[in-house]
């Protein structure tokens, strides 16, 4: 199972089910036509389809990625946030690999926070350098 289907799966539980329909909706779209705008655009409406005051509850699944998220107190906005970017990176990494990296050096403090938090989900190498937060090329495996 890929991290992008864990997550949704994990989304899925809590989330309002217009909104998670609206956002696979989105995602599908970004998946046939390639798109900075509309990838833009979906980022920055996920915020108003998703509450970030909301955290995510384990409700007895023994899945180590809920586990993963509950122990860092995730709420539905920062799932959906990463949900949103390991999909696309997943759809086509060589077009959405440097448009993820723009979202994340523009992003404002609670979305650093988030990018932090969940640093681990997103498919990216490690630094080698790990004084200097910067950003490295995307991977799989």
């Amino acid at each position: 199972m890929q991290k992008s289907e864990r997550t949704k799966e994990a989304l899925g539980k809590q989330a309002d089910q217009s909104s998670l329909s609206w956002l696979n909706e989105k995602i599908e779209k970004l998946e046939a036509d390639k798109s900075v705008r509309n990838l833009f655009m979906t980022y920055s409406l996920l915020a108003s389809k998703f509450d970030k005051n909301t955290k995510l509850l384990h409700e007895g699944s023994d899945s180590r990625s809920m586990d993963f998220l509950t122990s860092r107190n995730a709420n539905l906005l920062e799932v959906a946030r990463i949900y949103l970017l390991i999909r696309v990176l997943e759809i086509d990494k060589d077009f959405y690999g440097t448009k993820v990296a723009n979202i994340i050096q523009v992003a404002d403090i609670s979305e650093l926070e988030t990018f932090l938090k969940f640093l681990d989900l997103l498919p990216f190498r490690k630094c080698s350098n790990s004084r200097q937060l910067r950003l490295c090329e995307p991977i799989y495996q």
